[in-house]
């Protein structure tokens, strides 16, 4: 468990991508996953717990576009794009892995 003072430097989830997953879709992936939500709704399941739109966050196409690799010769961006979604504090790095720190009050600004 992660105390309350290492909760800015160490995030409580890791997710890798897989080689050709988007950004995107891993965002909702990873934060359905930690948070017990669907990332959809689903008559299957009957549940109301699902994930708000991902852009309301942020927009979808242009976080793919952003770390989107064409070619070897042309690789993603590769920094680092960090924004709220769901009580998370989401970072994406360099398109291959991105992070969730759960929000606290200190983090919501």
């Amino acid at each position: 468990m992660i105390s309350d003072h290492d909760q800015r430097s160490d995030p409580d989830h890791r997710y890798e991508l897989s080689r050709d997953e988007p950004p995107s879709e891993a965002v909702l992936t990873a934060v359905a996953t930690a948070s017990g939500d669907e990332p959809l709704p689903s008559a299957a399941t009957g549940s109301d717990d699902v994930l708000p739109p991902l852009y309301d966050a942020v927009d979808p196409d242009a976080l793919d576009a952003l770390f989107r690799q064409e070619s070897e010769q042309q690789p993603g961006f590769g920094g680092e794009v960090t924004f709220p979604y769901h009580g998370y504090e989401v970072t994406v790095h360099g398109g291959d892995h991105l992070t969730l720190r759960r929000r606290t009050p200190e983090l919501v600004g």
